[in-house]
């Protein structure tokens, strides 16, 4: 299957996730306080360790393997089963320490109900993993729309029977529950935990998935504390505000960048030989990123307090200070996120390590400083951090696919400036329409759609005439 198959059907799957989140954030955040949501984020500091440990890359190491046998994915099987009961037990062993360090009673029975995914999920990773190998991308979209929706109608009645928090919760459990059921049945291969194995298999699992546990871990770290240290100095209020600010700033780096990363990665390993298709392709794959992320980013900036004050309550306006200065870093995200691909489809996981131990650096350094003054210097310090980690990331891929620095910009600038001029055309526009109403939302909308398509087409005529017809 092509390229651009794979990306069709991840994207359609992604694009119901998308209106899941949609209506999480815009809906269910009317039903749920900030101070619950802030709850939510306090787990996400165990529950984002506990996803690194549930899978240590070994999903990754089935789709780069070539010449798989049945035995590897028995062994990969065992694995996967083991560390989720095991997770679970550490979840159950650490959530004391968790609610000793935030002092809140309530997180006991969100981590217990909440540690329930991992066994649920290492069913089912081995199985999801060879539908990915395969490249089965339009079997994987139907088992996951059907898996998003169905566990989004779950919250919605549970928030609405004043479940709170937990609707949210549920319904990860319920999705997680049907991938992996859905996964299991439908991947046509039959695993056992019995089954003898080759000794060589654990070794190339060991060294594959050893750097690439060691950089999530790091990196887990990195992109953790800034929720650790919001938790502690500043007021659940606040870490709520910036837990859905966050989500929205991710958006496109879950949903655009998943699904080029998600597609690229299968598709790169099936043939490494060849460099220049593969530098081509990840090229394009940046130009388009960038051509969708910059001015989706650069306009929820631009416009983030009317932004918040049409879909958010009164309680939320802490959201767009946070909104301003974040909406600008996932660009710079959502063009790094790529990078995992490149790195893992040619074996270089060592090289992934090394920058989730620069990136921490330069990430911890920004968050402790921003700690000492308020959230808005924090959001800052944040954006400075991507700018740092942008550089040693795109060298070290450039030594890969054998291209500079130079070549990456451009291949940005030409998104990244129609994007900058549409932000100013945006900014005067605000100077004249003050009022926040949704009539005059929808007219900036138009404005700054307009004004970055224009400088769009007169600087890239030949690509974006390309993808427009696609």
């Amino acid at each position: 299957m092509s390229l651009l198959n794979n990306v069709k059907w991840i994207g359609v799957s992604q694009l119901v996730k998308i209106l899941a989140q949609i209506v999480t954030i815009f809906y269910l955040t009317r039903i749920i306080s900030p101070n619950e949501y802030g709850l939510l984020a306090m787990t996400a500091i165990v529950m984002n360790l506990a996803i690194i440990f549930s899978d240590m890359g070994t999903a990754s190491a089935v789709i780069q393997k070539q010449n798989i046998t049945i035995g590897f994915y028995n062994l990969v099987y065992k694995i996967n089963i083991c560390i989720g009961i095991l997770v679970l037990g550490v979840i159950f062993l650490c959530a004391p320490i968790v609610v000793e360090y935030f002092g809140r009673s309530e997180l006991y029975s969100l981590l217990y109900f909440l540690s329930i995914i991992f066994p649920i999920t290492a069913l089912g990773i081995v199985h999801r993993a060879k539908l990915e190998k395969e490249q089965n991308f339009k079997l994987l979209a139907k088992i996951e729309i059907f898996s998003s929706t169905t566990g989004l109608v779950v919250a919605i009645i549970m928030a609405h029977l004043d479940f709170g928090v937990y609707s949210i919760v549920t319904q990860m459990v319920v999705s997680a529950l049907l991938i992996s059921i859905s996964c299991r049945f439908l991947s046509g291969v039959k695993l056992s935990l019995f089954d003898s194995y080759k000794t060589e298999d654990l070794k190339h699992i060991y060294h594959f998935s050893g750097n690439l546990l060691g950089f999530n871990l790091i990196n887990y770290f990195s992109r953790n504390l800034d929720v650790i240290l919001i938790g502690k100095y500043f007021s659940s209020a606040v870490l709520g505000a910036y837990s859905i600010a966050y989500r929205i700033m991710l958006f496109p780096v879950q949903s655009m960048t998943f699904v080029v990363s998600r597609a690229l990665l299968p598709h790169i390993s099936h043939d490494l030989s060849n460099f220049d298709v593969i530098r081509y392709n990840y090229f394009n794959c940046i130009f388009i990123i960038c051509m969708l992320t910059a001015p989706l980013m650069f306009g929820i900036s631009a416009l983030s307090n009317v932004f918040v004050a049409l879909f958010f309550k009164d309680e939320w306006a802490g959201v767009t200070i946070i909104l301003c200065w974040l909406a600008p870093s996932a660009i710079i995200q959502a063009i790094l996120s790529t990078s995992g691909a490149v790195f893992t489809a040619f074996q270089r996981t060592n090289w992934l390590f090394l920058l989730g131990c620069v990136g921490a650096l330069i990430y911890s350094c920004a968050f402790f400083i921003g700690a000492q003054y308020d959230i808005e210097i924090f959001v800052k310090m944040y954006f400075i951090a991507n700018i740092l980690n942008f550089f040693p990331v795109m060298f070290l891929v450039g030594k890969i696919l054998k291209f500079s620095l130079k070549d990456v910009f451009l291949v940005i600038y030409k998104t990244i400036i129609p994007a900058l001029f549409m932000f100013l055309v945006l900014y005067v526009v605000n100077l004249y329409l003050e009022k926040i109403t949704f009539n005059n939302f929808f007219i900036k909308l138009i404005i700054g759609l307009i004004a970055y398509i224009i400088p769009l087409c007169f600087l890239n005529p030949n690509l974006a005439k390309r993808f427009l017809n696609r």
